[in-house]
């Protein structure tokens, strides 16, 4: 299962012209931050409601669109908020890896790769990108080329080796991984 990100540092960023997010608003994106991560879609849709709709372009509450949409699996959705994130703020890596993860699921895997080999050149010192090229590696038949990823990720952030032996996507190179020699 490849892994996204959400950079919830900028829930406090004023981006744009458009006017600062006044504190109920915030607590709204807050609430619905919160029932997102208990997998309460439903309810996070509800609290949503609550915001106003000249907020709804603002990058705070787009992130909460586009962890809606990925929850609920409407992958147009999530592919098209993920490109105007990228649009607008093309310098934050973790738009990149979602809008990868939403093609991966509208599309296919080799479409999502070349979302990701574009990003991995620009963001090179992000281990979740690697790690998600080597899972479409591994489940394109490519475990020499799955390993290298997997490797770099490992380098950059050790912690990958440990989901990678969770990892469905990466069942594949388990038994690699368990050797001595893989890394």
């Amino acid at each position: 299962m490849e892994r996204y990100e959400v950079n919830y540092d900028v829930m406090k960023k004023v981006v744009n012209n458009c006017p600062e997010l006044p504190e109920q608003v915030l607590w709204t994106l807050q609430r619905c931050d919160g029932f997102l991560d208990l997998g309460m879609t439903a309810q996070a849709q509800s609290e949503f409601q609550k915001i106003p709709r000249m907020f709804h372009s603002r990058q705070e509450t787009c992130e909460i669109i586009l962890r809606m949409a990925i929850d609920e699996k409407n992958w147009p959705l999530a592919v098209q908020v993920a490109m105007d994130l990228i649009q607008r703020f093309p310098n934050e890596p973790t738009y990149h890896v979602q809008l990868a993860y939403s093609i991966r699921r509208k599309d296919n895997i080799v479409a999502a790769r070349a979302v990701l080999l574009q990003a991995q050149r620009r963001f090179k010192k992000m281990a979740v990108i690697p790690y998600n090229l080597a899972c479409y590696e591994c489940q394109l038949g490519n475990q020499e080329h799955a390993l290298s990823y997997l490797k770099r990720a490992v380098k950059l952030n050790a912690d990958f080796m440990e989901l990678a032996l969770d990892d469905d996507d990466l069942e594949p190179i388990w038994s690699a991984l368990e050797s001595d020699d893989a890394f």
